[in-house]
């Protein structure tokens, strides 16, 4: 029995035409790509709102922090410490990267801003092809500090 280059072609090609038990590997190669594209950008923007709800909930802890203090200089100093005590407890931020800044809109109000820098996150730059993420992110908090 003898073998031609022309027979083992035609053979071999008609079992990969008819042939069907590669066709899972092949639906969950191309399935898979997009799957993990969607996990990666779903972790990603989950990490973006942890982010953005820990700073809001520093500001306003903060905020409250601040309220005791007598004037605008103590106040100051007690959202610094509030911020340097608590800052490490709050997921992916780091106290020594928060900036706060004290403000009077008005005689009656004090707001306070606190921002933080994100390019240390690395999860954040995960995907940089489906948009850019701040380079800061801002949180703000206002009280009423006295009646008109």
């Amino acid at each position: 029995m003898t073998f031609t280059l022309a027979g083992r072609l035609s053979r071999l090609s008609h079992h990969w035409r008819t042939a069907r038990d590669g066709g899972a590997s092949v639906e969950f190669a191309i399935v898979a790509n997009v799957f993990v594209l969607l996990m990666a950008g779903l972790c990603s923007i989950g990490v973006w709102f942890s982010v953005l709800h820990s700073l809001n909930h520093l500001a306003a802890e903060a905020t409250r922090a601040a309220i005791a203090g007598l004037d605008s200089a103590e106040r100051l100093a007690r959202v610094e410490a509030y911020i340097s005590a608590r800052g490490d407890a709050y997921p992916f931020l780091r106290a020594a990267d928060i900036d706060a800044a004290v403000t009077y809109p008005s005689p009656t109000t004090m707001r306070i801003s606190v921002s933080y820098a994100v390019e240390d996150i690395p999860i954040l730059h995960l995907l940089p092809s489906l948009g850019t993420t701040p380079a800061q992110l801002t949180a703000e908090s206002t009280i009423l500090v006295g009646s008109e």
